[in-house]
């Protein structure tokens, strides 16, 4: 999930478009509140994910906000959701 996160991340109009790296941090590249309400909406989207903005805010690098994403997905996977 860490990879297709970067790209989410790089389509999300940040600061000075850079590459997305696993230690990037949302905020520190241009990420504000608006943005993360973006991101959120994405992540649910893409990968049927529901993340809380004040999770968000404490994981903050793609890795922390890819590991929320893995839990989530194999919770879903093992409860059959998926």
């Amino acid at each position: 999930y860490e990879i297709r996160l970067s790209l989410v991340g790089s389509e999300m109009c940040i600061r000075d478009r850079s590459e997305v790296f696993s230690d990037t941090d949302f905020f520190e590249v241009g990420g504000d509140s608006l943005l993360a309400v973006r991101l959120i909406n994405a992540i649910k989207t893409r990968f049927a994910v529901d993340i809380t903005m004040r999770e968000l805010f404490d994981s903050r690098t793609v890795a922390n906000i890819s590991d929320i994403i893995d839990e989530r997905s194999e919770e879903k996977m093992d409860e059959g959701e998926i």
